[in-house]
C-alpha cells in the first residue's frame, strides 16, 4: 500500500483585473500530485481542481463569480509554501493571481 503524504495551506490572494485589484483567500489541498480547494473572492466562494508536480508548478480549473456574471477558468503557475502566483484564462480575458500564506487563521 503506498502512503500519500496530504497537507494544506491557506494563501491571502490578489486577482489583477481590468476594473482593479480584488482580494481573497484562496485554500489549497495536496493530496500526491492533486490539488484542490476553495478561492474566496468577488464574495463568492468556489472549488477549483487540479495537479501539481514537485516543483510546485500546477495547472487548477474552476470557476470565479462575480454579481453579473459566472466565469469558468483554467490556471497555471506556480505554488509553494512562500507564495502563489497563477495565470487565469477564461474565454475572453486573463488575470493574475497572486498570493501569500497565512500563517495562522487571518494572520499574514
Amino acid at each position: 500500500m503506498m502512503i500519500v503524504e496530504e497537507r494544506m495551506q491557506c494563501y491571502a490572494i490578489a486577482l489583477n483585473t481590468s476594473i482593479g485589484v480584488r482580494y481573497g483567500r484562496m485554500t489549497v489541498k495536496w493530496s500526491g500530485n492533486r490539488i484542490g480547494g476553495e478561492i474566496d473572492i468577488l464574495n463568492h466562494r468556489e472549488a477549483f481542481e487540479g495537479s501539481a508536480d514537485e516543483e510546485g508548478r500546477c495547472r487548477i480549473r474552476g470557476r470565479l463569480v462575480s454579481m453579473t456574471k459566472v466565469l469558468p477558468y483554467e490556471a497555471e503557475g506556480r505554488m509553494s509554501d512562500r507564495e502563489v502566483h497563477l495565470k487565469v484564462l477564461t474565454d475572453k480575458d486573463q488575470y493574475v493571481l497572486t498570493g501569500v500564506p497565512l500563517k495562522k487563521e487571518g494572520e499574514l
